[in-house]
């Protein structure tokens, strides 16, 4: 995935559960390449969820 392909996918989406799951593995995927890592470096994740409701 090239920077400009990232960041043409970074527009604020309000969808499902999977839709936003999706929008935030985007989201820190561009920060991470931003900082000159990727997602291969990551080691472990926690998620709260503010509204199990949704």
């Amino acid at each position: 995935m090239t920077n400009s392909s990232i960041v043409a996918s970074l527009h604020l989406r309000i969808g499902s559960i999977e839709e936003q799951t999706d929008q935030t593995l985007r989201t820190v995927e561009f920060v991470l390449i931003a900082a000159g890592s990727g997602l291969q470096n990551g080691i472990a994740a926690t998620v709260y969820i503010a509204n199990i409701d949704l």
